[in-house]
């Protein structure tokens, strides 16, 4: 009974150690795993950082250009703004110019007739 009662507790005892020894396997196994997933968030993370921070950097040059194309096109706007008023301007003088032509041919027409009816 004694004898039976040590091989049981042997028995155990050597269930208890190789149970023990697949539990420290575990945990040598799970904690290089989580070292290894450790690793793998925190390369993640810096790559997602610096891809943020080329996105970000992209983003203030694509707005630069914008305002600088859209400054150019206000440019453009104003010139031409220019140009056509200037246009208008000189069409005006031009128009004032071809009426004052004409009514001084007209007035000298005039005058011919005048002078030839008056001389006869």
């Amino acid at each position: 009974l004694l004898q039976r009662a040590k091989r049981q507790n042997e028995m155990t005892i050597k269930s208890l150690q190789t149970e023990l020894s697949t539990m420290k396997r575990q945990k040598v196994r799970l904690m290089t795993q989580m070292k290894e997933e450790n690793k793998k968030n925190l390369t993640r993370d810096k790559k997602n950082t610096q891809q943020i921070a080329q996105l970000k950097k992209d983003n203030v040059r694509a707005a630069i250009h914008i305002k600088k194309l859209e400054q150019e096109n206000q440019a453009k706007d104003a010139l031409l703004k220019r140009r056509m008023a200037e246009s208008s301007k000189a069409q005006t003088r031009m128009r004032n110019q071809n009426d004052k032509r004409a009514a001084a041919n007209e007035l000298r027409s005039v005058g011919r007739s005048f002078a030839r009816s008056s001389s006869v």
